[in-house]
């Protein structure tokens, strides 16, 4: 019995051994040097739109244009823009496209307060308008309320 559990572990070791073996590669790639060759990407890449500016400018701050009427769209479960600038004091009016199929909105949300600056809107019957003035510069959060962990950005409301 104990010959046979010796010759099994044996067969079990050379098999294990000839797999290694096999499944081994071959460094080797016929210039004689070694060297692996480095495989390089010879795809082009897609072509891509260039993108349609999100916000037209109107206010004019010192040579920096600052926006008072912003785009902003839904689509795919994200916004079209992470960031928006404002000017504090301004009026400035926000529209809101959505191009998915299920509702959205956009808070606007005050520092760590979570105060709602702007109340939330739906987006499903697209596209919304909210006008708004926000008197204190800083930073701001935005979000969709249905879908805050992919749906977010920062609102600067500068000077």
């Amino acid at each position: 019995m104990r010959a046979r559990s010796m010759n099994l572990a044996m067969i079990t070791v050379l098999a294990l051994g000839l797999l290694a073996v096999a499944c081994g590669g071959d460094d080797d790639d016929g210039n004689g040097d070694g060297d692996t060759p480095v495989p390089t990407n010879t795809a082009e890449a897609p072509e891509t739109e260039e993108p349609s500016p999100e916000a037209t400018a109107t206010e004019d701050s010192g040579g920096e244009d600052i926006p008072s009427e912003i785009s902003i769209s839904a689509e795919g479960f994200a916004f079209s823009t992470g960031r928006l600038t404002m000017k504090a004091g301004v009026e400035t009016t926000i529209t809101m496209t959505n191009k998915d199929s299920v509702g959205h909105n956009l808070h606007i949300i005050a520092g760590s307060v979570n105060e709602a600056i702007t109340p939330p809107f739906t987006a499903d019957e697209s596209p919304k308008s909210l006008t708004l003035t926000i008197e204190a510069p800083g930073t701001y959060q935005f979000q969709c309320d249905v879908h805050p962990t992919t749906m977010l950005g920062t609102l600067e409301v500068v000077e």
